[in-house]
């Protein structure tokens, strides 16, 4: 079914209000990772304790000893590329298969982080730069 711009921007501004700060969910986890990431010390915790058993042994170093461990939770960074599903838009209810991305927003009310998943690569695009795709507002109307 086709929809004229106009309907379609009225359409995804009506399911999105309420909410502001859309980004990929991808680049919100990347960004409170980083804002979260622990400082870590080059050191054993037998060293930070400053009781290490070892410090008269020349063979063992804090990274030879068993209680090093710089990395205590490994972390992946997430993909920002778009998968294919033929899951309905989250936001606009298409229905045509299609790419989608994961949006999260935050709700202007209570400050809360909301994930939007399954958003089609149209609607994602006019939540996070405030206006339509120019092959859209060109063409006037956009299939969902």
């Amino acid at each position: 079914m086709y929809v004229s711009a106009e309907e379609y921007d009225r359409i995804v501004r009506k399911a999105t209000e309420g909410f502001d700060c859309f980004s990929t969910k991808a680049s919100y986890e990347i960004a409170k990772h980083k804002e979260e990431e622990p400082e870590y010390e080059d050191t054993c915790k037998h060293c930070e304790s400053g009781d290490c058993p070892f410090a008269d042994d020349p063979d063992v170093d804090c990274e030879t000893c068993e209680q090093f461990d710089p990395e205590e939770v490994e972390w992946e960074e997430p993909s920002e590329d778009p998968y294919f599903s033929w899951t309905p838009c989250a936001i606009c209810g298409c229905d045509l298969g299609g790419n989608r991305v994961d949006l999260v927003a935050v709700e202007t009310a209570t400050g809360e982080t909301v994930e939007f998943e399954g958003v089609c690569e149209t609607c994602a695009y006019t939540v996070q730069a405030g206006t339509l795709p120019d092959d859209v507002a060109d063409a006037g109307e956009v299939e969902i």
